[in-house]
C-alpha cells in the first residue's frame, strides 16, 4: 500500500494523464447509454404475472397500437369534419411503422340503413365507402353496443382512432424463445449447450430491443407531427402503451440531467460556504463528477441498461463520490 502511495506521489503527472486517458475513453461512450422502461425491467425474471401476460399477447396479438382521442366542437359527422377525419387517417397510414388506422370511417354499420342476415353476408356498409346514412350511422354509434362508449362518446362529440403498429415478428419470436429458455433454466431443465444458447439469445434480443426502441421514438414523433398539423378542427390527444414507454424514456433522461445539475450546484455551494476555499470547492467537485461519468460510460461500453427504478444512479454516486473523497482524504 505505502508503495502504491509513493508511486503516486512521485509520478503524479504520468498517473494524471493515464486516468485522463481512462476517464476520457468511457466519457466517449455515453452517447450509447441507454434507459430500459420494458416490463422486463419492471419484474423478476420469471414472474408469474409477466408469464401469464405474454401467453395473453400471445394468444391474443400484440398491445403494440395507439388510440388518439379526436373530440370536436359541433357534429362529428358534419361532411368537413368527416374530409378533416379523413385527412388525419391518410397521413397516419403513410407513417412507415404504422400497420393499419381504424376509425368511424371504416367500421362496419349493421344499421345505417339496417340490414337483414342475408343482406349482411354480402353487403358491407360503412362511412368510407359512401353507402352509409349519416343520420342512422349517428344514431348507431351512440345506440350499438358495439360502438356506443367505445368508439363514440354518449354525446357524439368525441371518437378514437386506433392506429396499429407493425410488429417486428423475428424480434417477437426470439423474445419468446427466450422467456420460454428462462422458465426452463429456473426449473433446472437446460443442458450446458441450451444455457449457453439462452445467453447469446438474450444479448441479442437485448440488441433487438434497443433498435425497436429507437424505431417505437422515431414512430411515436411522426405521428405527434402528423397530428399537429389536424389541431385547426378537433382537440387531439395521443395515447397507449408505446408511447407512455416512449414518453418515460423521454422523461427520466431529462429528470437524469436537471437532478444531476442541480446535486452538483448543492455540493459546490455547501462546499464553498463550508471551506471557503476554490481549491478544496473544484478538486472534489471535480472528482465527483468524474467517477460519475466514467460509471456512466463503463454501463454504456458494456451495453448494460439502466432501469427507470435505477435511474437516478449519478446523482447517488456524485454524494458517495463526494463523501469518500472528503472523508477519506488524509488529514494535512
Amino acid at each position: 500500500m505505502q508503495f502504491l502511495y509513493d508511486l503516486v506521489l512521485k509520478k503524479y503527472r504520468l498517473i494524471a494523464v493515464f486516468l485522463l486517458l481512462i476517464v476520457g475513453f468511457f466519457v466517449m461512450q455515453i452517447p450509447n447509454f441507454q434507459l430500459d422502461a420494458s416490463s422486463d425491467s419492471l419484474v423478476l425474471e420469471g414472474d408469474e404475472n409477466l408469464r401469464y401476460y405474454q401467453s395473453i399477447k400471445q394468444n391474443y396479438g400484440s398491445d403494440d397500437y395507439l388510440v388518439i382521442s379526436y373530440q370536436v366542437e359541433n357534429n362529428l359527422l358534419d361532411a368537413a369534419q368527416l374530409t378533416h377525419l379523413s385527412g388525419l387517417k391518410k397521413d397516419l397510414q403513410a407513417i412507415t411503422q404504422v400497420r393499419s388506422v381504424t376509425s368511424i370511417l371504416d367500421v362496419p354499420l349493421f344499421r345505417s340503413p339496417p340490414l337483414s342476415l342475408i343482406e349482411l353476408a354480402g353487403k358491407s356498409i360503412s362511412i368510407d365507402k359512401g353507402n352509409a346514412e349519416l343520420k342512422l350511422a349517428a344514431q348507431e354509434f351512440k345506440t350499438s353496443p358495439l360502438y356506443a362508449n367505445n368508439l363514440v362518446s354518449p354525446d357524439g362529440k368525441t371518437t378514437a382512432v386506433l392506429v396499429t403498429l407493425k410488429s417486428n415478428q423475428q424480434f417477437q419470436q426470439r423474445r419468446s424463445e427466450r422467456n420460454k429458455m428462462r422458465f426452463q433454466r429456473a426449473n433446472n431443465q437446460l443442458s450446458e449447450e441450451q444455457i449457453k444458447r439462452l445467453k447469446v439469445l438474450e444479448n441479442q434480443v437485448l440488441k433487438d430491443a434497443t433498435l425497436q426502441s429507437k424505431i417505437q421514438a422515431e414512430t411515436i414523433a411522426q405521428i405527434r407531427s402528423t397530428i399537429d398539423k389536424y389541431r385547426d378542427k378537433a382537440s387531439l390527444f395521443l395515447g397507449g402503451v408505446p408511447m407512455i414507454t416512449t414518453d418515460i424514456i423521454s422523461y427520466i433522461n431529462s429528470d437524469l440531467i436537471v437532478f444531476s445539475l442541480a446535486v452538483i450546484g448543492l455540493m459546490t455551494l455547501i462546499l464553498a460556504l463550508i471551506f471557503k476555499g476554490i481549491r478544496w470547492v473544484l478538486m472534489p467537485i471535480g472528482i465527483s463528477i468524474s467517477a460519475a461519468l466514467m460509471m456512466t460510460g463503463i454501463l454504456a461500453f458494456l451495453g448494460w441498461k439502466v432501469t427507470v427504478i435505477s435511474s437516478n444512479f449519478f446523482s447517488l454516486l456524485l454524494v458517495m463520490t463526494l463523501s469518500v473523497t472528503i472523508h477519506g482524504a488524509p488529514a494535512t
